[in-house]
């Protein structure tokens, strides 16, 4: 092998791969917000701005991360019994009540539609439990 080649496998050998960032996951909730209209179901989405780190420019359910205050905000009815014991296999009894909130608080910022004020959580159903990707 030529000189300069093996150089140039030696330092292929000795690199690393760069480490991937760490990124924490965050507690969130989205909402499936459906209507059936006289042809169909309709399905409420809205699009992500470009700016946004999480999804950018793709079609999103309304959601968004579990903020601290949600763990203890007021609501005018809790989760529904199952929707409570569902959520309660992967989180501590604040979390599910927080997750329940921040799904109603982000359906308001998001779209302006309201749960009540405060809201009520017993109309709130878990469809599925999702990771997702940084």
């Amino acid at each position: 092998m030529p000189e300069d080649h093996a150089h140039h496998a030696t330092l292929v050998d000795q690199h690393e791969p760069p480490r991937p960032e760490t990124v924490r996951a965050r507690h969130a909730a989205s909402l499936l917000v459906y209507r059936h209209s006289p042809r169909d179901v309709e399905i409420l989405m809205g699009m992500r701005g470009a700016k946004h780190r999480f999804m950018p420019n793709r079609l999103v359910f309304p959601g968004g991360a579990v903020d601290r205050a949600d763990l203890t905000a007021p609501c005018s009815s809790c989760l529904s019994p199952l929707t409570e014991r569902l959520l309660r296999k992967n989180a501590h009894a604040k979390l599910a009540h927080g997750l329940g909130i921040a799904a109603a608080r982000e359906l308001l910022e998001e779209t302006g539609l309201s749960l009540g004020a405060p809201p009520d959580l017993s109309v709130l159903y878990l469809l599925a439990r999702a990771v997702t990707p940084p």
